[in-house]
């Protein structure tokens, strides 16, 4: 039911009990309602671009939920409560008015895929290490200014994205993440390649695009 012009989602369709995939991206629903718990089989939520301004508490409940789709939204930060979702891989926030990564994600020990693209974060936390699972990480087009070296303890870690921020050199020790395959440092302020990056014997891609 993407692409349609759904104000919200109906009570009636917490009786489709078996329901594990619920896609609902490019409406103008402007809330997630209670009733939504109901859907206990749910394992993929897919409500990006629409009006959602907060991720409700009672998301919790959704112990299932394996994959959220919430980017294009007006939400401003990630809660306390999302970390009780233990089962959940993927977490796309991209294009929100997010402006931090919070120490409770790290509960979320499950994560595989974090993306927060185009927000207004400004820095990638020392905690975030804790989320050892991660292989994909999207925080392009931030505000980021500095790859910093506690991100070698993501060592899972196969696709960086730090593409459109403002960071101005590749350190060396990103050749810690020796698993990273495809690593996006486009459209940044980088004037070399360092030697280092040689010893990324993993990449298959490596983008560098200059910025427009």
């Amino acid at each position: 039911m993407s692409g349609n012009q759904i104000k919200e989602i109906p009570e009636h369709i917490s009786k489709l009990e078996n329901l594990t995939s619920l896609y609902l991206s490019s409406n103008q629903i402007k809330e997630i309602p209670e009733h939504i718990i109901k859907l206990e089989n749910l394992t993929s939520l897919y409500l990006s671009s629409n009006q959602i301004k907060e991720i409700p508490e009672h998301i919790s409940k959704l112990q299932n939920l394996t994959s959220l789709y919430l980017s294009s939204n007006q939400i401003k930060e990630i809660p306390e409560h999302i970390s009780k979702l233990q089962n959940l891989t993927s977490l796309y926030l991209s294009s929100n008015q997010i402006k931090e990564i919070p120490e409770h994600i790290i509960k979320l020990e499950n994560l595989t895929s974090l993306y927060l693209r185009r927000n207004q974060i400004k820095e990638i936390p020392e905690h975030i290490t804790s989320l050892i699972n991660l292989t994909f990480l999207n925080l392009s087009r931030t505000q980021i200014k500095e790859i910093p070296s506690h991100i070698t303890s993501l060592i899972n870690l196969t696709s960086l994205n730090l593409s459109g921020t403002q960071i101005k050199e590749i350190p060396s020790h990103i050749t810690s993440l020796i698993n990273l395959t495809s690593l996006n440092l486009s459209r940044n302020q980088i004037k070399e390649i360092p030697l280092h990056i040689s010893t990324l014997i993993n990449l298959t891609s490596l983008n560098l695009v200059a910025p427009r």
